[in-house]
């Protein structure tokens, strides 16, 4: 009985995990919903965008927690709990003087969740 109790939490646990990165890698199929430029590094970026996902947390609209982690490429992802939005922070320009962020959402999330997102965004430039 716990031989099996383990083996449906192990699998439950991969498919958790799986779902989470095949998630980001259906968003990042399609293009971005939006696209910005920045100056600033990507490091700092992410965390600003970081923090202003999280400065909802004590409002009515808390939309459950948000993390960074490293992008596969040079940058920072910036994601939402449940991968309803993920902002791709990306050191771009051939000296690596610029910084891109792709700016992915799910089909479905309301307009004004999306918008907050956006205009943290904007706000971290």
């Amino acid at each position: 009985m716990i031989n099996l109790k383990r083996t449906i939490a192990t699998t439950i646990s991969c498919f958790l995990i799986t779902s989470c990165v095949s998630s980001f890698e259906v968003l990042r199929q399609s293009e971005p919903d939006l696209t910005f430029k920045s100056a600033k590094a990507p490091e700092p970026l992410a965390k600003c965008i970081l923090l202003g996902w999280q400065g909802h947390a004590e409002t009515i609209f808390n939309y459950g927690e948000t993390y960074m982690q490293p992008h596969y490429l040079d940058g920072y992802s910036v994601y939402s709990q449940g991968n309803f939005e993920l902002a791709d922070v990306i050191k771009d320009g051939k000296d690596g003087s610029a910084t891109t962020v792709n700016f992915y959402h799910q089909g479905g999330t309301f307009q004004y969740r999306i918008n907050q997102r956006v205009d943290a965004i904007k706000a971290c430039l």
